[in-house]
């Protein structure tokens, strides 16, 4: 039986099947059909980078290719093969497609790296050209729940040969693109100098469709279009720092070298000459010289230092009706660069400390990572006095405003992913889950993947936003930390939001992985509950914890309790009706406090066959937040486990789920501690 792993995108289960048209259905996820003209064909696949640190001969390497090919396919043959690349770089992967049993495809061999699951190498190494499902299907022998590092997975490349009629028409060859956020049919075809009507017969799509992101679309082409000329996307430079050697290079090393050496002779004469006067002059400013490392940003990173001008300008000023949101460390505002793109600049305060910290901690932990499920950094400014952080733009907002005040989304009242909920309407279960397992990877990449591990140290709902699809990315990274794998140093200065922070915490005052999954636990309960994670006006009386009062519904043995009514069929005042199962004893009623019934309010409409199915997956989430805040670090899961639980469908991850105890555990850790305690915004 297959075992179905992958993140759950409501977009893409919402969405109907489009009737056939021509070549292959549109968001297959297993691949393309053998029903080309020929069985095996030459095509390509267009590639962009999406790690840091990657270099056209890395990324041949994923597809086993000489990396001179790839290099000669893209205009790249003067740039040094180890050269870095800038994130979003492309690349034309040159792909033998063939027919394996009834699908068009290019199995290419990939070693299990510590860390890997089957969603994250389909993404992060192949670049969406492959999903986890396809993945599964090639490699029915291994244990895709606990992949053994050092097996070798078979990665299946989409791909697709044209068939007759397009052929006649002068196909040459079909394109395998994966979309990214934002793009339609008009931009892809733009850049491929192909028609939209084109594009969409050939994936079987009518014209004003909205594109799913990570998902693969055919290009039908006649010949490989210069990637230098497509508009849209990052290109590498290339200069002396990564220009590839030519057969001249020892003549000129030795002109390099008498060169170099006038030059030294001459720096030497500047740098005394430079000295003298700084003795003459007054000392700088403390302000300058505490921000003048802010400049020293690897110039190899995919971050563009924009000008202070062109975001005021982008901002309107840094006008009120453009804002956000504010917070301790500073403001955030809509802007609308000259390209037409929308980002989010978030501006510092100068004048706290915290704000610096924030600005070096985001540019430190963001430029070097990329996720899916992580709201990438585009660039930075530090100029005119001013520290400014350059985002991509989230239409629909935060996840608080979702859960707790019905967000109007994006310019026309409702992003695209509002299309299927009612104004007023509440989240629906299967797309908290999605956005909770979207949240999962990311913690999960942050921990396991990167070069060093990444800390959050702030995950909280506000910190979760939305995109046009409702695709959950983590953000807000200005408490995070890197930690060296190995070491796996803990953080020493405590840090967080109140009812997020983990109890060890007011006892050591340091930031862990564990720390990290004990507040992704505590926003499943929120997200679960439907209640924030601290209510202050009872939290002198013991029961203003969201955490504890979801622990009592679990051992009442209840903790269906505990949800957010609107996740059901029946009111809570009324649960012991047979409408949802019976789930409510007069026992379990008796042990719960008075503030952890909900006021009645109906539910959204389920039918009844469904209701066994909803009641087990909301007690499965509810459970797993329990486990990942238990009370004692060592017994939380760690995140790629949590990843993985959430990946897999309702009866497996009842199935694998580590038990949870029937009590809550005693600590010693005293919640005193939280009181008082200066919390992010």
């Amino acid at each position: 039986m297959r075992l179905l792993l992958a993140i759950v995108l409501v977009s893409q289960a919402a969405m109907a099947p489009f009737a056939t048209m021509a070549q292959q259905p549109y968001n297959n996820t297993d691949g393309y059909s053998c029903n080309g003209r020929d069985r095996t064909c030459s095509t390509y696949a267009f590639y962009r980078t999406f790690q840091g640190q990657e270099s056209v001969a890395k990324v041949a390497g994923y597809f086993k290719i000489p990396p001179a090919i790839v290099a000669d396919l893209s205009g790249l043959t003067d740039l040094a093969p180890n050269a870095i690349l800038p994130l979003g770089q492309p690349l034309y992967i040159p792909i033998d497609c063939k027919c394996h049993n009834v699908t068009s495809q290019m199995e290419v061999p990939y070693t299990i790296a510590p860390g890997d699951n089957f969603a994250l190498v389909a993404s992060t190494i192949y670049g969406d050209l492959t999903t986890y499902q396809a993945m599964t299907v090639s490699n029915p022998r291994m244990n895709v729940f606990f992949l053994v590092v050092g097996d070798t997975a078979v990665v299946p490349i989409f791909c697709a040969c044209p068939t007759a009629d397009q052929i006649a028409n002068g196909t040459q060859f079909l394109l395998t693109y994966a979309v990214y956020p934002d793009e339609t049919l008009e931009i892809i075809s733009a850049n491929f100098n192909v028609t939209v009507a084109e594009l969409s017969v050939a994936n079987e799509l009518p014209t004003n469709v909205s594109l799913w992101v990570h998902t693969t679309l055919l290009v039908p082409l006649q010949s490989l279009p210069p990637i230098a000329a497509m508009a849209n996307f990052p290109h590498v430079v290339i200069g002396p720092s990564n220009m590839k050697p030519t057969s001249n290079s020892s003549r000129s090393r030795k002109v390099g070298i008498f060169a170099g050496l006038s030059a030294a002779f001459v720096a030497v004469l500047l740098v005394a000459c430079l000295f003298v006067a700084r003795h003459r002059k007054r000392a700088p400013s403390k302000k300058r010289d505490e921000l003048s490392d802010f400049s020293l940003v690897d110039p190899n990173l995919a971050l563009r230092m924009f000008a202070y001008k062109e975001l005021r300008k982008a901002t309107k000023n840094f006008r009120r009706s453009e804002l956000l949101g504010s917070g301790g460390f500073g403001a955030v505002y809509k802007g609308t660069l000259p390209s037409g793109a929308v980002v989010a600049v978030k501006q510092m305060r100068m004048e706290s400390k915290h704000g610096k910290e924030s600005f070096r901690a985001e540019v430190t932990s963001l430029s070097h990572i990329r996720h899916r499920n992580l709201v990438q950094l585009r660039g930075w400014c530090h100029e005119e006095e001013q520290l400014l952080l350059v985002y991509d733009y989230m239409c629909n907002g935060s996840l608080d405003e979702w859960l707790f005040q019905f967000s109007e989304c994006c310019e026309s009242g409702k992003g695209k992913g509002m299309s299927s909920l009612r104004d007023g309407e509440a989240l629906p279960l299967k797309l908290r889950r999605s956005i909770l397992s979207g949240v999962a990877n990311a913690l999960s990449y942050l921990h396991e993947e990167c070069p060093q591990c990444v800390l959050h140290r702030d995950i909280k709902s506000s910190n979760v936003l939305l995109d046009a699809e409702l695709n959950a990315y983590l953000g807000d990274f200005g408490l995070a930390r890197l930690i060296d794998h190995q070491k796996m140093a803990r953080t020493t200065m405590m840090a967080g939001t109140l009812g997020y922070l983990a109890p060890e915490m007011s006892h050591t005052g340091k930031a862990t992985k564990e720390t990290d999954v004990y507040s992704f636990g505590i926003l499943m309960l929120e997200v679960m509950c439907g209640r924030q994670p601290l209510d202050v006006t009872t939290i002198d009386l013991g029961e203003g914890l969201l955490e504890d009062r979801v622990w009592r519904a679990h051992e009442a043995g209840n903790i269906l309790q505990a949800a957010d009514p609107k996740l059901g069929t029946v009111t809570f005042s009324d649960a012991t009706s047979s409408s949802f199962g019976g789930f409510e004893s007069p026992e379990a009623s008796s042990k719960m406090s008075s503030t952890d019934i909900h006021d009645t309010r109906s539910m959204t409409d389920i039918t009844r066959d469904g209701a066994m199915e909803t009641r087990k997956m909301i007690t499965n989430l509810l459970q797993l937040g329990l486990l990942c805040c238990h009370p004692r670090p060592e017994d939380r899961p760690p995140m790629r486990l949590v990843s993985q639980l959430m990946l897999q469908s309702l009866e497996n991850m009842e199935m694998l789920m580590p038990c949870l105890p029937e009590w809550k555990p005693q600590v010693l850790y005293s919640r005193s501690g939280f009181r008082g305690f200066p919390q992010s915004l």
